[in-house]
């Protein structure tokens, strides 16, 4: 498995209208053709009477890779998602722009710029991350020990906080990538007094946000 990667932060982007025609690009970080495929099913039912057409990126290498017209003419609709898609350098991405007919034809150039165009936008709205592969703990902290332990996270680019439970003790449920997985662990008993118990999880991606301006070549 990739130990990171960069691809796209999830969501919906704002409608984009073109002679009447409304355009919504969905962007997802997708690991299989499964998962891709599962997204685009998933996305033709929640936009019935749109064509989606839509497009992926996944694998190690990119190695798999598939574009989809969905009743648009040949080419002018999953081809220009995914040569945007190309364009970022982006893995393990599914795109699917739904568009609702307004009663203008846009022909074939007007509808490639019109696809390519949505996920553009979608892409600078929503933004790219990184996607880290990350081991899960949960830790067990008194309770006068919680604000520097989240100050120290806080001031940290490499643990993800994904959320805190207060119980008996503090719970907290963190993401490290598993060479830092050491250093969290020291860096915990040492703000602690080694006051703290951890449980490892299971490992996921986990995004973080590239705040670097973006450009597509």
């Amino acid at each position: 498995m990739l130990k990171r990667f960069i691809s796209v932060q999830e969501g919906t982007a704002s409608q984009t209208l073109i002679k009447q025609s409304s355009f919504f690009c969905h962007l997802k970080m997708t690991l299989t053709v499964e998962e891709a495929d599962a997204f685009i099913r998933q996305t033709k039912r929640q936009y019935t009477g749109h064509t989606n057409c839509s497009a992926y990126i996944v694998g190690n290498s990119g190695e798999f890779q598939r574009a989809r017209d969905n009743g648009e003419p040949s080419g002018s609709g999953g081809l220009p998602i995914l040569e945007t898609l190309k364009q970022y350098h982006l893995s393990n991405v599914t795109a699917v722009v739904s568009r609702k007919f307004g009663g203008q034809l846009l022909g074939i150039p007007g509808l490639k710029r019109a696809y390519g165009g949505a996920v553009n936008k979608a892409i600078l709205e929503l933004g790219l991350a990184e996607w880290r592969l990350q081991t899960q703990i949960s830790c067990h902290i008194p309770y006068h020990f919680v604000n520097q332990v989240d100050q120290a996270i806080h001031e940290t680019d490499w643990i993800f906080l994904e959320n805190i439970d207060y119980l008996e003790q503090v719970c907290l449920t963190c993401f490290v990538t598993h060479e830092d997985l050491d250093s969290f662990l020291t860096l915990l008993k040492d703000l602690t007094n080694g006051q703290v118990e951890f449980a490892q999880g299971d490992q996921r991606y986990v995004p973080y946000p590239l705040s670097d301006s973006l450009t597509s070549s």
